[in-house]
């Protein structure tokens, strides 16, 4: 059986280690193991989570674990699967990139023993206001990365704030599965599970993944067609985690087709995908390609109108 694990990501200040906690008064009859990644020595949120609490916390301090201290989390996950918890849930340090934990732990030695849950992104909307930290691009990040985004904090802020909050969510694409507001970091526990019909396909082996192009069908993707609008059709398209594209025949292929060089003409197109160089956010308007990383990392998908020949074929 798999052990279900969950990621509580965050910036600083946002209420993580609260969030845990909560989780782990809700979670007293479960096996649960925490592991921690702090900056410094200090190890103050491991303290802090240890106080009184019968589970296993594991501190990995030092360095972020997705980027300096990967190899050192990687053995810590597998020493805390030795001991088979019911659940393990992840604190990263605020200043990580939770979607590069997620690509850690979909290429670690211990990916098959895991069941990736819903990744948590906590937000203090006070945070967003632009004379403190609403411009910053990782808050932007992590919020993209989130299946469930939470306001947290939300006793402590103003209508204002919070309706910021909901403004600047609903602007990102693809959209949270599930936004929520809460204090003191208490969610329900089904927060860290996947909604019914929602989540991600197992990822398989990385020496299993496909490299694809936009124009390649293939038996693993979903291609919904919809009414044809003043000759216009439009087309969305769904593929597994670990379906990865080719960057190089992926541009080429929406240039051509973002200039109607290939019969077919975007008119409009977003997309998610996965490359060999990370994962790109990927829009056509107006016949420019435009592309930037992105922290989204469910199903890799894009949607678009055109018309002419059939998009995407």
């Amino acid at each position: 059986m798999k052990t279900p694990v969950s990621i509580v990501s965050g910036f600083l200040g946002a209420g993580k280690t609260s969030a845990i906690r909560a989780q782990l008064a809700e979670r007293a009859d479960e096996r649960v193991a925490v592991i921690v990644n702090d900056f410094g020595e200090a190890s103050l949120d491991e303290q802090e989570l240890a106080e009184g609490e019968p589970f296993r916390i594991t501190n990995i301090p030092g360095g972020c674990v997705c980027c300096t201290a990967p190899e050192g989390f990687v053995g810590a996950l597998g020493a805390v699967l030795a001991e088979e918890p019911d659940r393990l849930i992840i604190e990263p340090t605020g200043l990580a990139r939770p979607q590069d934990l997620i690509d850690t732990i979909r290429r670690s030695p211990h990916r098959d023993q895991l069941e990736l849950g819903p990744l948590v992104v906590l937000v203090d909307p006070r945070q967003l206001a632009p004379d403190r930290m609403g411009g910053l691009p990782l808050l932007r990040e992590q919020a993209e990365s989130a299946d469930v985004l939470v306001a947290n904090h939300s006793d402590r802020c103003s209508d204002q704030e919070l309706e910021s909050f909901e403004t600047w969510a609903g602007e990102l694409w693809p959209a949270p599965l599930s936004l929520r507001r809460t204090t003191h970091g208490r969610l329900d526990p089904e927060a860290l599970d996947w909604p019914e019909g929602q989540g991600p396909r197992a990822p398989r082996a990385a020496e299993h993944a496909h490299d694809h192009a936009h124009d390649h069908d293939h038996d693993h993707d979903h291609d919904h067609a919809y009414d044809s609008t003043q000759g216009f059709t439009a087309r969305s398209w769904l593929w597994a985690p670990d379906v990865s594209f080719s960057r190089e025949r992926l541009a080429d292929a929406l240039a051509r087709l973002a200039t109607g060089r290939a019969g077919a003409r975007l008119a409009r197109f977003k997309g998610i995908f996965r490359t060999q160089e990370g994962v790109y956010r990927i829009e056509v308007a107006g016949g420019d390609v435009s592309e930037r990383l992105t922290g989204y990392r469910r199903d890799p998908r894009g949607g678009g109108r055109g018309g002419g020949a059939r998009p995407g074929r």
